[in-house]
């Protein structure tokens, strides 16, 4: 009775085995694992060479949301805002063409504080800004400067000039000349940037939104979502070895690790800007490619107990085939989702589509290859999913 469930069981592993491997994945593993180091060796070398550019998120900056009567024309718009002293801003659709948003580093203070400096030094080639006070109760903003008595005298065209509203002027006793002026160079900037783009436009450009976000705290910003990142892989490594076993979870973490390094790679090779819109893309494939490995995986681990009379790498590869179908449609159908967000999901997830992209592509390709690769190499084996037999289970039955 013995041997006859034992040769049913061979036959069925055997009829497994001759239908169900469609293609050589893992004889093809030695190709794949070159082809997965070079893509490493290039991408970690972008991100040391050239590294991220890093987006207002993490460097700090300004990002100014406005709404335009009719639809706007961006080049127009740039050069007028370059004019205006925000050099390098960048200027795209937020939705509709009527809708705009601008991004440049720095604040808008700073840009006041630059126009500023510029009218005094074409006053007084000597002029210099000693300091740029805050609001108190008797004036909006105070910008204390150095000077010959040539910049007091000029202060009316100099200001109207730069910043909206009444200033006054008063002389320090070390003989600093300082400006009180009723509206904050924050303001004065918004109506600036505003006018200016209502003159080029012909119509009215009114202001949505404009949030700043400080360089420290876009450092401190970045520094927190590598951590995220790193604990999210630990977390995952964690638990794929409580679920499977551990020589599955280092297959998936350093599946995960090859995924990231590489989306990261992309983004760093081909300057592409990296926010937190884009960091959220990337902990998204962690996720999508972890859960494609532990489909693959989790049919590994069932092949193992099941087929007896194949080696470690003929069930690798049983497994492979048969999720093939599921891992393919699903990755299909997820990048024609991206692919529609990427082309008419405008500018503000252009960047969340294409890490998404990019980190599906190659989720799809390490779930197959890398994963399996590592299992291989750690020589996965039945012993190491035997299931442990109870101390004194045979009796349990006993009455």
């Amino acid at each position: 009775m013995t041997n006859e469930t034992e040769t049913t069981e061979t036959a069925g592993s055997s009829e497994i085995s001759n239908n169900d491997v469609r293609f050589d994945f893992m004889g093809r593993r030695k190709i794949a694992a070159v082809f997965s180091i070079i893509l490493l060796i290039v991408s970690i070398g972008a991100l040391i060479g050239k590294g991220l550019n890093l987006g207002l998120d993490f460097l700090g900056g300004t990002q100014v949301e406005v709404t335009f009567a009719e639809s706007a024309d961006l080049g127009k718009a740039r050069e007028v805002l370059t004019a205006e002293g925000f050099k390098d801003a960048t200027v795209v659709y937020f939705g509709t063409e009527t809708e705009v948003m601008i991004r440049f580093n720095g604040s808008l203070e700073d840009v006041a504080v630059n126009r500023i400096g510029q009218a005094l030094l074409s006053i007084d080639p000597g002029a210099t800004i000693v300091s740029v006070g805050k609001r108190t109760n008797e004036y909006e903003s105070k910008v204390t400067v150095t000077g010959s008595d040539d910049v007091a005298k000029s202060a009316a065209t100099l200001f109207s000039d730069v910043l909206y509203g009444s200033t006054r002027i008063k002389k320090e006793k070390d003989g600093n000349i300082s400006f009180l002026t009723s509206v904050s160079l924050n303001d004065a900037m918004s109506k600036s940037m505003l006018g200016a783009l209502s003159n080029a436009a012909g119509s009215e450009v009114t202001l949505n939104y404009s949030e700043s976000v400080d360089s420290q705290v876009g450092s401190e910003m970045f520094e927190n979502a590598m951590i995220g990142m790193l604990v999210a892989l630990a977390i995952v490594m964690i638990y794929v070895a409580l679920r499977f076993q551990y020589k599955f979870s280092l297959g998936a973490v350093a599946a995960l690790i090859h995924d990231v390094i590489i989306t990261l790679g992309f983004f760093a090779l081909f300057g592409w800007d990296f926010d937190l819109t884009v960091f959220a893309a990337v902990l998204a494939v962690i996720g999508y490619s972890l859960n494609d490995t532990i489909v693959v995986s989790d049919r590994i681990r069932e092949n193992f107990r099941l087929i007896r009379q194949s080696s470690s790498l003929e069930i690798i590869n049983i497994s492979l085939n048969q999720t093939l179908g599921r891992t393919l449609v699903t990755s299909l159908t997820t990048l024609l989702v991206l692919a529609a967000l990427f082309i008419f999901g405008g500018e503000v997830i252009h960047g969340f589509a294409q890490a998404l992209i990019v980190g599906v592509t190659i989720g799809t390709y390490s779930s197959v290859y890398v994963a399996a690769n590592i299992m291989l190499a750690l020589h996965i084996s039945k012993e190491d999913l035997i299931v442990p037999v109870k101390e004194g289970a045979e009796f349990d039955s006993m009455p």
